[in-house]
């Protein structure tokens, strides 16, 4: 398995631009049903495989322009993870040092098409921190901003923004006032920016 898909990142890697990277989704597509077809057995090729797709990430985030293969890309993480995870556990900290960076330019440059897919990986790698644990810092640092009225003003982001949400409180319950405080921030401010609008433009 490990060889038909390094075959396949030779393929997708042949494009010297985001475009030509992401322009054929079918061998992306082929690559998540490899993961999903392997499964725990992909563990010990797991590092090499999450630096191939950690880079086409950050490469074609820069202009994102087929949906599909974007899809396809993110679903194969996902699948990395999970099954990775399972098998090593202790794999967990390494998805997060490789993902963190591509991750945080996403949101921070507000690439829009990519940011619902990120909340979900993100979710997916919380949820899997033991409880006893607690919050990470590192997600601990995302609260803030993902609590914003921007990223809540994108439909698309809300359902993968609310398992966000559930995963950070059933990680640590003391954070649980830190929550409502900037859940309320955001719904004050909300208000204030609808209340005004309806002010410049009346019926």
């Amino acid at each position: 398995a490990e060889n038909i898909l390094m075959a396949l990142f030779r393929n997708i890697e042949r494009g010297q631009t985001p475009e030509k990277l992401a322009e054929n989704d079918y061998l992306m597509k082929c690559m998540m049903r490899m993961l999903a077809t392997v499964r725990e057995a992909i563990a010990p090729a797991h590092a090499l495989l999450l630096d191939h797709l950690a880079k086409i990430l950050a490469e074609i985030a820069k202009n994102p322009s087929n949906p599909r293969f974007s899809q396809f890309l993110f679903e194969s993480i996902a699948a990395l993870v999970r099954y990775t995870v399972a098998a090593q556990p202790d794999s967990l900290a390494a998805f997060e040092q490789q993902l963190f960076p591509p991750f945080t330019m996403i949101l921070s440059q507000d690439v829009a098409e990519f940011q619902p897919y990120v909340f979900q990986i993100l979710s997916q790698m919380l949820e899997l921190h033991p409880g006893a644990a607690g919050l990470p810092e590192a997600y601990a640092s995302l609260l803030p901003p993902i609590l914003t009225p921007a990223c809540w003003e994108n439909r698309g982001n809300v359902p993968a923004l609310v398992r966000l949400v559930r995963a950070f409180l059933a990680k640590h319950q003391a954070d649980f006032k830190c929550v409502l405080y900037y859940t309320y921030t955001v719904l004050c401010t909300q208000h204030r920016h609808n209340r005004n609008n309806r002010t410049k433009h009346p019926h």
